[in-house]
């Protein structure tokens, strides 16, 4: 028997083939700055719950709406058409420090190339912490005992 094959004779997928789609780790959405080695980049995006991006870009006079995005995992793409004709690819990933960096590509002229980063950071996602559910509280702390010059009263007025 063909080990590719199931009982039923179908082709199954070759586990390579299997691409893992992770929920987003982070929000994106908001207004931003990255910083190219070629420019400032003004970011303004809203992210959905599935972590696509929606949004606009500028930079001096140079404007630029996203064609397609997503937050994935730590990750980051995005696709950005420019008003004055090139389309830039940036990519990147959350840091340790939740700070975004990685690289673009003009893909009108691929061997335009630019690192980036940003100064701000990004905090993970509640969902994207691990554990099976919130925090226990500790022990209550005790109330204070009475003060000196408070007639008996502790800090809760009892």
């Amino acid at each position: 028997m063909n080990p590719r094959l199931g009982a039923s004779g179908a082709t199954s997928a070759a586990p390579s083939a299997v691409q893992e789609i992770r929920a987003p780790g982070f929000h994106a959405g908001g207004v931003w700055y990255l910083f190219q080695t070629n420019a400032t980049v003004r970011v303004d995006l809203t992210q959905d719950g599935s972590g696509r991006l929606f949004g606009t870009v500028s930079s001096g006079n140079t404007v630029g709406t996203l064609r397609e995005g997503s937050v994935d995992g730590n990750n980051i793409y995005f696709v950005v058409g420019w008003n004055h004709g090139p389309v830039g690819r940036y990519t990147g990933v959350r840091g340790p420090d939740g700070r975004l960096s990685g690289t673009t590509v003009d893909l009108t002229n691929p061997s335009s190339q630019a690192g980036w980063y940003t100064q701000r950071s990004f905090r993970p996602n509640g969902r994207s912490r691990s554990g099976p559910g919130p925090a226990r509280p500790g022990p209550p702390r005790p109330t204070p005992g009475p003060r000196p010059g408070s007639g008996g009263r502790g800090a809760n007025g009892g």
